[in-house]
């Protein structure tokens, strides 16, 4: 009886592994309509692997095969896009399977790189390299767009200068990529460019002279990243994302100097771990849990805004230089800081309450700091609460918004200083003189990337019928801003895009019908 039902078991089991089913299913191509070729390759791996099948789909995607029963690994794969593996699917009765994409895997950048490379859009599919000896020049007006396991590594020369006109993009392909890393290399110049979504926009090490100036970084991990032996200056730096570090000094030996800039949105604005020195001038800082982290360093502030919602405003020593500041809305705006930094005990030049150094614990007032609009309102008292004189630093001819730096803009007559990164009230710089208009100009807009309201300024050396149009890259009309007669003089105009998906516009300018210059920016929600 027992040999009976072994021979009935096995010859059960023989049956069931023998007997075929019907699998079919689809299958796509990312951005096509015609979905055949796609190659669904079966290999079975339980109970033995004597089997595999080769099936193609049509043009609808569709697929469908008789196969042995079994476990099964599937692999969706085409030439050009990425392959869609499934392991372990049993299939031991008549089944549909779930339907799968194909992404494109995008030509272009990878590996060793050096040269000029021209104005254009580029895919890096994977990590490339500035080699020791080496150089590489980037044009105005290039956009490097990154796959998520690609970085960009410079051990040797890189001069990425953008313009006004024509910035310079680093993107991600799909959600993050790794960032620029510079390592052990004796100058870096980094100007007028865009870093989006990266895990490490800019790392440095080594780098005896770097200078970082007119950058945009948005929603990486970390901004700014510096191991040792490093000197930098970063200018006018935007660095927003809810994230970890804004700026994170580590090790040794570095000496950093943050002027004119803004870091928002991170836990920690700037943290600085060891003996380093750090030097911030006219800089605005928010932050969820701590301003700036420093307990071991050397560091002057001055000139600054630091406001938050976390623990510490500002985690320091007793060595550190605080002046002509604003530190707003933490648990505690000072910690192990010098004991009367903080203590108000006088009153500053509009009458508010400070310390002896001149740093007031007040809200600033600004426009709009829920969606990122940290400029200052009327009645902020960070209106001319600063110093004008600050030992080795030269004040820019505008702020980070274009306008005059230094201007009265209380009124009271006195021409002092704002706190932070923006003056009120002053006529636009536009890093030079706005009463001296020789040509038309259609300046960047800012900021840029926006979400998703943006400025566009330009200027007119005498009246005209102004139109100010964006376009979408496929060339069509997205929203008319201007259209009409205009006086001489500095203009500017507000563009929403809140309707609209992410991605790259086009702004033009004409003038008595005639056009004087377009500009693309970067819409990022």
């Amino acid at each position: 009886m027992k040999r009976m039902l072994l021979l009935v078991m096995l010859s059960f089991m023989a049956q069931m592994f023998s007997a075929t089913y019907t699998v079919d299913g689809y299958a796509f191509l990312e951005g096509e309509t015609d979905h055949s070729g796609i190659e669904v390759f079966f290999q079975r791996v339980v109970p033995d692997t004597l089997y595999s099948y080769t099936i193609h789909t049509d043009s609808t995607g569709y697929y469908s095969s008789n196969i042995e029963g079994g476990w099964y690994d599937v692999e969706y794969s085409k030439s050009g896009h990425y392959p869609v593996i499934t392991e372990d699917v049993a299939l031991y009765l008549d089944q549909t399977l779930g339907d799968k994409t194909l992404s494109v895997i995008p030509t272009g950048l990878y590996g060793s790189i050096s040269g000029v490379l021209e104005q254009g859009v580029y895919n890096v599919i994977s990590t490339i390299t500035v080699e020791a000896g080496d150089s590489l020049i980037i044009e105005p007006g290039v956009m490097l767009n990154f796959v998520s396991t690609a970085n960009f590594d410079v051990y040797g020369y890189l001069k990425a200068e953008g313009t006004k006109i024509d910035s310079i993009y680093f993107n991600p392909i799909n959600d993050t990529w790794g960032g620029l890393g510079f390592g052990y290399t004796s100058s870096v110049t980094i100007k007028n460019c865009s870093i989006n979504s990266a895990q490490r926009a800019i790392e440095l090490s080594g780098i005896t002279n770097a200078s970082i100036s007119n950058i945009d970084i948005n929603l990486s991990d970390y901004g700014i990243y510096v191991h040792s032996y490093v000197n930098c200056k970063l200018k006018k730096i935007k660095i927003s994302g809810n994230s970890s570090r804004g700026v994170y000094i580590s090790n040794y030996y570095n000496t950093i100097e943050i002027s004119d800039s803004e870091i928002v949105g991170y836990a920690f604005g700037i943290d600085c771990v060891h003996l380093n020195n750090l030097k911030l001038y006219n800089v605005l800082i928010q932050s969820s849990d701590r301003g700036i982290n420093a307990p071991d360093i050397n560091c002057i502030i001055v000139n600054s805004c630091i406001i938050g919602f976390g623990f510490y405003g500002i985690f320091g020593n007793e060595l550190f230089e605080i002046k002509s500041s604003n530190v707003y809305g933490f648990d505690h705006n000072y910690y192990d800081c010098n004991p009367y930094i903080g203590v108000n005990v006088t009153t500053n030049e509009n009458g508010d309450p400070c310390d002896a150094y001149g740093n007031i614990s007040m809200d600033p007032r600004f426009v709009d700091a829920a969606n990122g609009d940290f400029r200052l309102q009327s009645d902020s008292p960070c209106i001319d609460a600063g110093t004008n004189t600050i030992a080795g630093y030269v004040f820019p001819v505008a702020d980070l918004a274009g306008n005059y730096r230094i201007w009265d803009g209380n009124g009271n007559g006195s021409t002092i200083v704002d706190l932070g990164p923006y003056e009120y009230g002053a006529p636009s710089g536009i890093e030079g003189d706005p009463v001296t208009i020789q040509d038309c100009q259609l300046f960047q807009n800012y900021p840029n990337p926006f979400n998703p309201v943006t400025t566009i300024s330009y200027a007119l050396p005498k009246a005209a019928q102004v139109e100010l149009n964006i376009f979408n890259m496929n060339g069509q009309l997205v929203q008319s801003l201007v259209n009409g007669r205009q006086e001489k003089g500095i203009h500017k105009a507000e563009f929403n895009a809140g309707d609209l998906t992410s991605g790259l516009y086009i702004y033009n300018l004409k003038a008595d019908g005639k056009v004087v210059q377009s500009r693309k920016m970067m819409l990022l929600k």
